[in-house]
């Protein structure tokens, strides 16, 4: 929580006093993840529950809301905080996860870790879509507008659980006629995030002839292990350093 309270102190609010700022942006970020912390089906049963005593003093008490916006408000609020501020709370995570050992259970080779890269598609309409909205053409001839990203985390075979790192968002930009796509996301993740979390020792997965992975020279420039899959190779897997 305190990781969420210091990307908002970097917010420029920039809102009217008055009804504007009847919510903050710290309980609008809070609220939002308490979909996920408290594993609820969608944001509309979680608004339903808060509405319950029980509930709503779990999200004051444990994720420290004080005033819990609905779901258009929350929205609005968070639409108004740029991605990049969020890697602060993966740097958080990760660091109080190394200073308990819990990431020592996914230590593999010595003292690396196994990191996932892959796209992930997280939001699709043929009718609602930004400037951003990359698009695909279905075959029936309509266009599909989408959000996705180039994911990241750390894994080992038999922990359901997953160490997310930070992500880079899929998104075409202001004045730029071709799309954006998982190989760039990837690219321009490598670029953020590769000497930032070097001391992972990571060992990238995924499939290196596939659009979601830069070429392998690329990570070993950067001091990585890249893990070719072996469907992809004669010898039945190779790495790349």
């Amino acid at each position: 929580m305190e990781a969420f309270d210091r990307i908002v102190a970097r917010i420029a609010d920039k809102r009217r006093e008055g009804y504007d700022k009847q919510y903050e942006h710290a309980d609008a970020l809070k609220g939002a993840y308490g979909v996920f912390f408290f594993q609820h089906p969608s944001m509309l049963e979680y608004q339903e529950r808060l509405k319950r005593k029980n509930e709503r003093c779990n999200a004051q008490t444990i994720l420290r809301v004080d005033k819990m916006p609905g779901a258009n408000r929350l929205t609005r609020l968070l639409d108004e905080i740029a991605a990049e501020h969020f890697s602060a709370a993966f740097d958080a995570g990760l660091q109080l996860a190394e200073r308990y050992g819990a990431l020592d259970r996914y230590q593999v080779l010595g003292n690396c870790h196994l990191v996932a890269l892959d796209g992930v598609w997280f939001y699709q309409s043929r009718t609602v879509q930004c400037e951003h909205c990359p698009r695909h053409k279905t075959a029936d001839g309509e266009t599909l507008c989408h959000h996705d990203m180039a994911a990241a985390a750390a894994v080992k075979h038999g922990r359901e659980a997953a160490a997310p790192l930070p992500p880079e968002f899929i998104r075409n930009e202001d004045g730029r006629e071709k799309q954006d796509c998982e190989r760039n996301a990837a690219k321009r993740r490598l670029e953020r995030h590769g000497e930032r979390y070097r001391w992972l020792n990571p060992v990238f997965l995924g499939e290196i002839y596939t659009p979601t992975a830069p070429p392998a020279g690329q990570f070993w420039k950067k001091g990585c292990i890249f893990c070719l899959p072996a469907s992809l190779t004669a010898a039945g897997g190779c790495m790349i350093r």
